[in-house]
């Protein structure tokens, strides 16, 4: 495991609790938690570990919200797949798009 200081670890603990606090009351908490990871790690991580990681927390984030809506509002699950179907599609087609133009 990499030397992390205790206190980087306070740092990168309080700012993944400022961004969780950030995107449970207007969304964007990626804004913050993905700088204080790319700073806070140790030289050399990659940064596709900070990303990634920053992708899971916004994951977990974003289902438990949609768990929570479901269960207080009426959800046109068709649709919902419909767009989530779309939205898998442009997302991979972005995604091979950038690793084209990355090589």
């Amino acid at each position: 495991m990499p030397d992390i200081s205790l206190t980087t670890v306070l740092v990168l603990c309080a700012a993944a609790l400022a961004a969780g606090w950030i995107d449970a009351v207007v969304g964007g908490g990626g804004l913050l938690l993905l700088p204080a990871m790319l700073l806070g790690l140790p030289a050399g991580t990659p940064a596709a570990y900070a990303l990634g990681t920053n992708k899971a927390v916004a994951i977990v984030g974003t289902t438990g919200a949609a768990v929570t809506y479901a269960r207080k509002a009426p959800v046109d699950v068709r649709l919902a797949v419909r767009i989530g179907l779309a939205a898998l599609a442009g997302s991979t087609a972005g995604a091979f798009v950038a690793a084209g133009l990355s090589t």
